[in-house]
């Protein structure tokens, strides 16, 4: 039976300069296991031993690049979170003193109607945009106006409402006047 080297030399899928290398280097091993430990230090670097250190060189960078990603993940979560409770507090210092009023002010919020409480003057301060809603956990606050454009600018999602200042005027409506005690 031939060898596995025949075999493969036989089929052409080695070359003879191939074998020749593989014998030279399995003798080179089986003389370096079997000197002294005076001998000479091996002269050619075992492949294998290469091709290990190269993948561990490699894994070692994934590991380092994945370790890099999820730093950079939990830095970002972590500002996030934080920009978000400095936006709560901004709110919470900002928010307008809710009397609880007896006229119910109503505004959409996706596809829904919803309402709050106000007095008259924040209800007509809403109407011409120097007050606006802004969701604060739960519920919905009033804030100024400029804390409602900083909120807008950091976190849109918490804008419920902020009316343009003078943008209700109409020229087709304007010879019919809204009557006073209209309420929606």
């Amino acid at each position: 039976m031939d060898s596995l080297q025949e075999q493969l030399l036989k089929a052409g899928l080695a070359s003879k300069e191939q074998a020749k290398d593989a014998q030279k280097e399995l003798r080179d091993r089986r003389r370096s296991k079997n000197r002294r430990k005076g001998g000479k230090p091996q002269q050619k670097k075992d492949a294998t031993a290469d091709q290990a250190a190269k993948l561990a060189a490699d894994a070692q960078a994934e590991k380092r690049a994945r370790d890099r990603e999820l730093n950079r993940k939990r830095e970002a979560t972590k500002a996030k979170k934080a920009g978000k409770a400095g936006m709560q507090q901004m709110i919470r210092k900002a928010r307008v003193d809710d009397n609880l009023g007896g006229v119910a002010y109503h505004f959409q919020v996706d596809n829904k109607i919803k309402r709050i409480l106000v007095t008259e003057k924040q209800a007509k301060a809403l109407a011409e945009g120097q007050l606006a809603v802004v969701a604060l956990h739960r519920e919905y606050v009033l804030v100024p106006r400029e804390t409602g454009e900083k909120v807008r600018a950091q976190s849109p999602e918490l804008l419920v409402l902020l009316n343009e200042p003078g943008g209700d005027e109409d020229e087709a409506y304007a010879e019919h006047p809204i009557p006073d005690d209209l309420m929606w």
